[in-house]
């Protein structure tokens, strides 16, 4: 029974004060409704950030359950090897989303500030709409710093 029960827990992904979440799916139901909650008390009604608010928990469960290689957007950025490689503009974004919503004050050490990160998410969002012609590349590149803001408010309420 405690090896079951071990095994349980080093598959489910630590919350705060000792809880834990079974699978992927129940976190990115959490987020999307953390950050609807917030969207909604703030008056964003805008679909659009409904729209990017389910794009970024699908991406935060995803990313929680399978990580990328890197979290260092220049690594995906030269990745691109052709025109149609939008992918990787997409991963790039994505990385500096997650470092933008989850951890602004790694940016007060370093070489990259804050605003370097928000530039190179924002351009690679954008770059990613360009060749993907995918909507929520361009709502993210627009949405950016509002929905960063909005994802790191969604992680520190209580689910």
């Amino acid at each position: 029974m405690k090896e079951a029960s071990k095994s349980e827990k080093e598959k489910s992904i630590p919350l705060r004060g000792g809880l834990y979440l079974s699978d992927f799916q129940e976190l990115e139901e959490m987020i999307k409704k953390s950050i609807s909650s917030i969207l909604m008390n703030a008056q964003c009604t805008n679909s659009d950030y409904f729209l990017c608010g389910i794009y970024i928990s699908k991406m935060v469960a995803k990313t929680a359950e399978n990580p990328p290689e890197s979290f260092y957007a220049i690594d995906h950025l030269k990745k691109i090897d052709s025109m149609e490689d939008y992918w990787n503009w997409q991963a790039a974004g994505d990385v500096s989303f997650l470092s933008c919503a989850f951890f602004p004050e790694r940016f007060n050490h370093g070489f990259m500030t804050y605003k370097d990160c928000v530039s190179i998410g924002v351009g690679s969002y954008a770059n990613f709409y360009s060749k993907s012609l995918k909507e929520i590349g361009y709502l993210m590149s627009i949405h950016y710093e509002k929905m960063a803001e909005i994802t790191r408010k969604a992680l520190l309420s209580p689910f």
